[in-house]
């Protein structure tokens, strides 16, 4: 099982950190400050719901703001150098979603499932271990940085902290997993929460072992999809073949809606936005035909 550069967790900063001096200086605060974060931290978060187009529905999401913005960041930027498997492609990992299309195409079969409510089902508790039992911080620091990482409970959906935080928590549950695709010499890639199987086949007791693995870890299932050796498969809003990657038919719809709206808007500021967004999705498109060339 190869890992993508870095270090063991052995090596990292938190590793056996016991003085809350030393974690604010981490975080490069001050021990005033570390205690504000932390005691006031439900107050550093906006929440919100905002309307998915492509899940029509709303979703419930927490954004760190201001110190505490800046706080996530700089843990995000310590986790991040802390070793991780190849099959971890997610936000932040310095892989794309082109990338996990990428990985399985030539496969005949594919088997997603995803984890239902993945932050969400991380609780504060689950954080607290992680860090006083996995990287023997003492208790005030785990308790401390349970506090500053999570909101109402549980890892916020809106945080650039949250995809590697919930790696590096569920770091077991993922080798299971690993080494289950393995032994049935199958590819597997997870997107934050969106595992993908692929092979020439794939076991039905391999599928019934990774649901039992995701019980067992205390977390919910949904969104299973099977393809068969002709169906184009979707990874991650991209459409992989036998020979090819191409972005969803609803990319380009979405792109040519974007396009008729800059047409017909007449305010500069309106334009601008739109133009952004018309230009940013038609990158992601040119990249996702062009990745076939490479």
């Amino acid at each position: 099982m190869s890992s993508r550069k870095g270090y063991h967790f052995k090596q990292s900063p938190f590793f056996k950190l016991q003085s809350k001096a030393r974690l604010a200086a981490l975080l490069h605060l001050s021990p005033c400050k570390l205690k504000e974060v932390s005691n006031k931290a439900k107050f550093f978060y906006l929440e919100r719901e905002i309307y998915s187009q492509e899940k029509r529905k709303y979703r419930q999401v927490e954004v760190p703001q201001y110190v505490m913005k800046t706080v996530h960041n700089r843990i995000t930027s310590l986790m991040n150098r802390i070793e991780v498997p190849d099959y971890i492609l997610s936000p932040g990992s310095g892989k794309s979603t082109i990338d996990n299309a990428l990985l399985h195409q030539g496969s005949q079969c594919l088997f997603k499932i995803d984890i239902k409510s993945y932050f969400p089902s991380i609780s504060k508790r689950k954080i607290y271990n992680f860090f006083h039992a996995k990287m023997e911080c003492s208790k005030d620091v785990s308790a401390i940085l349970a506090e500053i990482v999570t909101v109402s409970g549980h890892l916020p959906t809106g945080s650039s902290l949250s995809p590697i935080m919930s790696y590096h928590v569920n770091s077991d549950m993922w080798k299971e997993i690993s080494l289950r695709a393995i032994e049935s010499g199958c590819k597997l890639s997870v997107w934050v929460d969106d595992i993908c199987i692929s092979g020439s086949m794939i076991p039905g007791s391999l599928i019934w072992d990774i649901k039992k693995i995701i019980h067992n870890h205390n977390f919910s299932y949904h969104k299973e999809v099977f393809y068969e050796r002709k169906d184009p498969k979707s990874i991650t809003g991209i459409i992989v073949t036998s020979n090819k990657i191409m972005p969803r038919k609803g990319h380009y719809k979405k792109l040519r809606e974007l396009q008729r709206q800059l047409m017909q808007e007449s305010h500069d500021c309106a334009q601008v936005i739109l133009n952004l967004k018309v230009q940013g999705l038609k990158n992601y498109i040119d990249k996702v035909e062009e990745a076939n060339n490479e």
